[in-house]
């Protein structure tokens, strides 16, 4: 849902930075604000935790609406670069509200 709303709030553009600005003091929105501001040129710090936990919780949500073996064959079939492997092996220590699901 996280995501979804960052995506309806592409279609409001800039107009909702402030908003979107204010978001990164809200832990549970922080990540998804964080990249929305660096898609459209705006500053905003974008910490590895950030990018880790952006990913559990994106994850989460996939394997809600999927087959968890079908999404596990196809992250594996990609091979990581060392810098997604790194995050990957973080993601164990990553707590969102997601983090049950994975």
């Amino acid at each position: 849902m996280r995501g979804a709303a960052f995506a309806v709030l592409d279609r409001i553009g800039t107009a909702a930075t402030p908003e979107i600005r204010a978001a990164l003091d809200d832990p549970l929105l922080r990540a998804h604000a964080a990249v929305w501001l660096h898609e459209h040129d705006e500053e905003a710090e974008l910490r590895r935790e950030d990018r880790t936990w952006l990913l559990v919780d994106l994850g989460a949500g996939l394997l809600e609406e999927a087959d968890p073996q079908d999404r596990g064959r196809r992250a594996a079939a990609r091979g990581a670069p060392p810098a997604q492997a790194d995050i990957v092996a973080g993601l164990w220590r990553v707590d969102t509200p997601a983090s049950s699901t994975c």
